[in-house]
């Protein structure tokens, strides 16, 4: 197993990803990593550990299914990914945050 990246980096990248917005929580009763209010996009940050498990990969699924049907798009990222090309991924994240505003 790669690095795992410290708390206080994942809160300077999720300020990083968003080009400083600020983000809220979806109201359905569910945790979101990071989301994105206005564009209605859902980042998540997979770690192999949970994210690993075919039980967990169907909840996350289902998950998916459902913040569609209230049009949240929902963005996956792993850990690895982030952790060894945070700018690729912060790069991802502005590219599709930009576009849904457009």
């Amino acid at each position: 197993m790669g690095p795992r990246p410290r708390r206080e980096g994942l809160w300077q990248w999720r300020a990083l990803s968003t080009g400083g917005r600020e983000l809220g929580t979806a109201r359905a009763g569910m945790y979101l990593d990071l989301f994105a209010k206005e564009e209605r996009v859902n980042i998540e940050l997979d770690g192999a550990t949970s994210h690993g498990d075919p039980r967990q990969r169907e909840i996350d699924l289902r998950r998916d299914a459902l913040l569609a049907t209230v049009g949240i798009l929902v963005v996956r990222f792993s850990q690895r990914r982030l952790v060894r090309e945070p700018d690729e991924v912060r790069r991802e994240t502005l590219a599709i945050l930009a576009r849904r505003r457009s």
